[in-house]
């Protein structure tokens, strides 16, 4: 699931903005999805970001996700199953990277972790090495 959000939230920069991120990692804690994307300017906000108009790119940006904030919190509720109740997003330069936290309901938030807690417990098979030291 969370593959899959990264995997969303590039897609949808992509279309967005003409490019996007060039890698995405999301996690989840609790009642918050968090995915982090590096990369995420395009030329134009790299144009503007050079000529020291930082300000100007995290104005565009603020404004343009408060525009787009159904289509990213509609993406993460399909993915996740749960409802978000909150969206904060925030850009950072040097390093350039872009945050975007959901947080979910949390009734829905913790039946899912009970859902995953009664998966059974999958060990990974082991490794040609270990089988050896197990033969000696």
């Amino acid at each position: 699931m969370l593959a899959a959000i990264s995997s969303e939230m590039v897609r949808m920069f992509r279309r967005l903005y003409g490019k996007g991120p060039t890698r995405a990692r999301t996690v989840m804690v609790e009642d918050m999805v968090v995915c982090r994307m590096l990369d995420p300017f395009t030329t134009a906000e790299r144009t503007l970001i050079d000529a020291g108009r930082r300000d100007d790119v995290r104005g565009m940006r603020g404004t343009f996700r408060q525009v787009m904030r159904e289509e990213f919190t509609d993406a993460v509720e399909r993915l996740t199953g749960s409802k978000v109740t909150a969206f904060v997003s925030e850009v950072h330069f040097d390093p350039d990277m872009l945050v975007q936290v959901f947080f979910l309901d949390e009734q829905e938030a913790a039946r899912d972790r009970m859902v995953e807690a009664d998966q059974p417990e999958v060990t990974p098979a082991p490794s040609a090495d270990a089988r050896d030291r197990q033969a000696a």
